[in-house]
């Protein structure tokens, strides 16, 4: 039974919070497939194991989907939305009378402070099943959010360190803040990070075209993959944009994204002169990402503040080198001088001479290609993740 609430990021604000507009629509169903998490549950049925995976019901909008016989898709209410928002801390009761308890014989859930977490370890213990939590964060949130995991510390965070069998990090930071958090160091095992399909992302010949975006053939593209939030710095990709088309005036950038940044990042491109270097693409076929992936000469990271980029697992898998900001967990992906260069603080300059440097180094590039999708198979593929996980499965039962 894999229990991960949040399907999908919302588009949502502070205010959106406050004021109760912000809404989660359902998944659509064809991308069921492509979740990551029902990725996991389908690589686990190939391991031999029967997977049931549970999201928010508002991600499904009430349904049920078999993918298998051995994969189920299915939900749980989302109660209180106003207060717990679903698509960033759902509260979820019912997970403790969930009838997938029924035929579990292990419950792996995410983040210590989600009050899913809490739910899972009450429905876990009173069915006498081994909880296996998988950490991604690594860090206090700030506040307000920093308020509420400072209560469910103190309310619940007992409950949830005395019945989790085993604490799983999911990124190399998780590990010693687990341990910060008072998890016993026997209870922590090594890290697994997220896997990815590597049969879906991989290197190939691209058919996009530059003139379909209303370039000259001859243009080199950058590619950046995130939300549209002040926090993944696409305004900083914008400005070393900037700074780049003096230098090399093949360099174009597409952005695939949304949220609500959106508006200010056109506005910005338009008083930096660069709207015409420049295309905001919103929500694409999983086929059309791997297309631009491989279209991409560079994939760029330019966030603040982050976890594990799924984007720069994907662009890795199609051999792209990436550059990146020193965020969150990205070295976790992308190693410095190996699979990509991560560049130190947050001078546009610097950014814009590591990107150029590497632009104009084909032999180095190359390297970095082959030795980025060499990385995604040997730590990331969905085999690999599926069978470390299923021996700490093996040892919560013993």
């Amino acid at each position: 039974m894999l229990i991960n609430p949040i399907a999908t990021t919302p588009d949502v604000t502070v205010r959106d919070l406050f004021f109760g507009s912000a809404s989660v629509g359902p998944v659509d169903p064809k991308a069921i497939a492509e979740l990551n998490i029902v990725q996991l549950g389908e690589a686990l049925t190939k391991l031999g194991h029967s997977v049931t995976v549970i999201l928010g019901d508002p991600f499904l909008d009430g349904r049920h989907y078999t993918l298998s016989d051995r994969l189920e898709v299915t939900s749980t209410h989302a109660t209180l939305p106003r207060v717990f928002h679903p698509g960033i801390v759902p509260l979820t009761p019912g997970l403790r009378r969930h009838p997938a308890l029924r035929s579990s014989d292990v419950v792996q859930t995410g983040e210590f402070h989600q009050p899913s977490t809490y739910f899972a370890c009450q429905a876990a213990q009173a069915a006498a099943i081994p909880l296996v939590l998988w950490q991604e964060t690594f860090a206090p949130m700030r506040a307000p959010g920093r308020w509420y995991q400072w209560g469910y510390e103190r309310v619940v965070g007992n409950r949830v360190r005395s019945v989790a069998k085993l604490f799983v990090p999911r990124t190399t930071k998780a590990g010693p803040y687990l341990l910060k958090l008072g998890i016993p160091e026997k209870a922590l095992t090594g890290w697994i990070p997220t896997g990815i399909d590597l049969s879906i992302y991989h290197p190939k010949s691209s058919p996009i075209d530059p003139a379909e975006f209303g370039w000259r053939r001859e243009a080199r593209i950058l590619l950046v993959v995130a939300r549209l939030h002040r926090d993944k710095g696409v305004d900083f990709a914008l400005r070393v944009l900037s700074r780049l088309r003096r230098k090399d005036p093949s360099l174009r950038l597409i952005v695939r994204g949304s949220g609500p940044a959106y508006a200010s990042l056109v506005r910005l491109a338009a008083d930096l002169g660069v709207e015409d270097l420049v295309r905001f693409i919103g929500r694409v076929s999983r086929e059309r990402m791997v297309d631009l992936y491989n279209a991409a000469t560079l994939v760029l990271s330019t966030s603040q503040n982050d976890l594990l980029p799924f984007a720069l697992l994907e662009a890795s898998a199609c051999a792209r080198p990436c550059v990146v900001t020193d965020a969150g967990a990205i070295t976790d992906i992308v190693l410095d001088g190996q699979t990509g260069v991560v560049q130190q603080g947050r001078s546009e300059e610097d950014f814009a001479i590591a990107v150029l440097a590497l632009l104009r180094d084909d032999e180095r590039r190359i390297r970095m290609e082959t030795r980025a999708r060499e990385r995604m198979e040997t730590l990331f593929s969905l085999p690999r993740v599926a069978g470390a996980l299923t021996q700490v499965y093996n040892r919560a039962r013993e």
